[in-house]
């Protein structure tokens, strides 16, 4: 509470309990639910002495039907009282760069497996997109977000989800 240090629970790296970064990090259920991106992993640790629970590699196979194709898991919103996580995906892929993408959310069983059928999709980030050309420093320019941007919003509380396009003066509410 006076947010004096306690402990060091993460280390990076690939193996139980390791990560080479981390998206986002939710407390319920007296665990602490961890997202880490680059390896598609959750780890899962108590909150009484920050020990390791339960570490999973995200099993995508549930949600081939859906064709997931160049989404990863991007951020986890909120875990269920039964260990159910939800989990925003987003594309990784630089194809048609100007088409207007969407961002798919999906459950997670309590193993960390996606589950068929997709729980709701939101328009992407509109990114400025420069002409991808080689610079003279040999570099060439990528699409990115500017401040000015429109974009999705979504939070979730007590299985209620809300959602939000910047540009619109209207809020969703999605029940489970």
């Amino acid at each position: 509470p006076d947010g004096s240090y306690r402990t060091r629970f993460l280390r990076e790296g690939r193996g139980p309990g390791e990560f080479e970064s981390i998206a986002s990090m939710i407390i319920e259920n007296n665990r602490i639910y961890i997202l880490g991106p680059r390896l598609q992993k959750i780890g899962i640790f108590s909150l009484d002495d920050y020990s390791l629970v339960d570490d999973y590699i995200i099993n995508r196979k549930g949600a081939l039907a859906d064709s997931l194709g160049t989404y990863r898991a991007s951020e986890l919103l909120s875990v269920s009282e039964e260990g159910e996580m939800l989990v925003r995906f987003k594309a990784f892929s630089l194809e048609n760069p100007n088409k207007q993408r969407t961002v798919p959310y999906y459950w997670l069983s309590e193993q960390a497996e996606v589950q068929p059928g997709v729980v709701l999709k939101q328009k992407d980030t509109y990114r400025y997109e420069p002409a991808a050309k080689t610079t003279s420093s040999g570099s060439f320019r990528l699409p990115r977000t500017m401040p000015f941007s429109r974009s999705s919003l979504m939070e979730v509380y007590r299985y209620t989800i809300y959602t939000a396009w910047t540009e619109d003066f209207l809020i969703k509410e999605w029940d489970r």
